[in-house]
């Protein structure tokens, strides 16, 4: 047993073909399963979880390389496997044959399974209705089409947010203008331009909160929160166009509303209890929130902001607390230097669960990522990628392959 090495960038070139043979691949252990006579959950239900498994295996660090060293080649990758993907979740979560195959289980099995399989039992036959296997097959055609659109719209606003994130860069060429930011932020920010030393602000997280946070300059703290909250208005209409959609699919389904279609899969009973839990929340909530407001509100005007506006809270908010509780967070940021944190988190697991976590020189996306081997007992269990440099807005940090494949 062995883990499949996180994909360098050299294997783009060739991922559709991967892909395009996982997927036929795929397909036809799913036909060998559907041709057993006496389906069982063990002989069908786990290998057919383990073909999804394996599959999101091999897309998921496409999907992460696309977010964190996004270009015009990942994104067309990542397009054409998307659209992939969407056809052939589409075509099993509408095989009618599969759904039965579920159903005759949980008849013949069910009482004598565990709580957990009985819930996978559950809740795969659940998928397949909410995929319309249960329809004609012209409702199923529609329901296909709008997945593969609903798809397409989800990428292109995603990608829409990521580029128009990219996009934006503030340039300073004062040091007034940075003069209160942490140092480490302004060493960060600190670059060249035209043979002079100037600071450079993105709306990339580290970068946009730093500055709405300690930057002195209110003139620039609103053109960094207008870049932010005014990214892709291209995608008015797709957002226009995904409800128009979502509708319709519930509509197919036999749901009065896409809500009451997302709620099935979730704990809330009903739309209306979902709308009381919000509205309780909100009524509850408002009374401090306003008095917070007011307070911040307050401190502002004696620093001499007499409007207050969405671009100053976060400045103010920090002044605030600096004043009543003593906080810098400079003081404290030695104690949490990524390495250090990221060792006692380790050490703290060792102990706690009796896991290792192995360094494992692999070939990663970038020079700053690292890879651990999880071991319980001696035994490799799952694979760990520490992406602590991300910069991006949509992914980044640690994530995990947790399955071994043969």
């Amino acid at each position: 047993m062995s883990f499949v090495a996180f994909p360098s960038l050299s294997i783009l070139p060739t991922f559709i073909q991967t892909l395009t043979q996982q997927l036929e691949s795929n397909r036809a252990q799913i036909e060998a399963l559907l041709d057993i006579k006496e389906k069982t959950y063990e002989n069908f239900v786990r290998p057919f979880e383990m073909i999804d498994e394996r599959l999101d295996l091999l897309f998921t660090p496409l999907s992460h390389m696309n977010s964190v060293i996004n270009s015009e080649h990942t994104q067309e990758i990542y397009s054409l496997a998307i659209a992939m993907l969407t056809d052939y979740g589409t075509d099993i979560g509408q095989d009618l044959r599969i759904y039965e195959a579920f159903k005759a289980i949980k008849v013949n099995q069910y009482k004598a399974l565990d709580a957990a399989q009985q819930m996978v039992l559950d809740q795969s036959i659940q998928g397949f209705e909410l995929s319309g296997a249960h329809l004609d097959a012209d409702k199923k055609a529609r329901l296909k089409e709008i997945n593969l659109r609903k798809s397409d719209l989800s990428n292109q606003f995603s990608q829409n947010v990521l580029n128009a994130t990219q996009a934006f860069e503030l340039i300073l060429t004062d040091a007034a203008d940075v003069e209160g930011l942490p140092q480490s932020d302004i060493q960060a920010a600190t670059c060249e331009r035209e043979g002079k030393s100037c600071y450079r602000f993105t709306l990339q997280m580290p970068s946009y909160i730093a500055y709405m946070t300690y930057g002195p300059n209110r003139y620039f703290r609103e053109k960094l929160y207008e870049g932010y909250v005014t990214r892709a208005p291209e995608n008015a209409k797709i957002i226009d166009e995904m409800l128009a959609l979502r509708k319709e699919l519930a509509h197919i389904l036999g749901f009065e509303s896409y809500a009451a279609l997302s709620i099935e899969t979730k704990m809330a009973p009903s739309t209306d209890d979902v709308v009381e839990f919000l509205s309780t929340l909100q009524h509850n909530s408002k009374a401090q929130a306003q008095e917070e407001l007011n307070t911040l509100r307050a401190f502002a005007k004696t620093q001499g902001c007499d409007d207050l506006q969405s671009y100053d809270t976060m400045y103010y908010a920090q002044k605030l607390r600096e004043r009543d509780f003593d906080i810098d967070e400079e003081a404290y940021r030695p104690y949490f230097e990524q390495h250090s944190v990221v060792r006692g988190l380790f050490d703290f697991c060792e102990k706690l669960l009796h896991i290792r976590f192995v360094p494992v020189q692999e070939s990663l996306w970038d020079t700053k990522a690292q890879a651990y081997d999880i071991y319980d007992d001696g035994k490799l269990h799952a694979r760990l990628y520490l992406d602590l440099e991300a910069r991006d807005t949509k992914k980044g940090g640690p994530w995990l392959h947790n399955r071994q494949t043969p």
